[in-house]
């Protein structure tokens, strides 16, 4: 979706994948272990509305040789169900 430039979406790439349209976000970081990242009210109400044609894809490494993915599926059903996140944890209620 960011091919031409910053498309401000909350998703990085929408893809058919086995007949089912699912949205990707993707978020890099040039460390090999940095688990925490930024995600937007947008990225995070997408992720819920989509379910389980989500998809998170983690890049570590980044813009190195040594570079890996991780990706996550259905993410907001392991937050539902507190399978993805360490306790615990920190939240700002506005």
């Amino acid at each position: 979706m960011n091919e031409a430039g910053e498309s401000y979406l909350p998703y990085d790439f929408k893809v058919v994948e086995n007949g089912v349209l699912k949205h990707i976000e993707v978020k890099g970081t040039s460390s090999q272990d940095k688990e925490l990242f930024f995600i937007s009210e947008a990225e995070w109400k997408i992720l819920f509305q989509e379910g389980k044609n989500y998809s998170l894809f983690r890049v570590f490494g980044a813009g190195t040789l040594a570079n890996r993915i991780e990706r996550t599926d259905d993410l907001s059903g392991l937050l539902s169900q507190g399978n993805f996140i360490t306790f615990p944890i920190e939240l700002r209620i506005l």
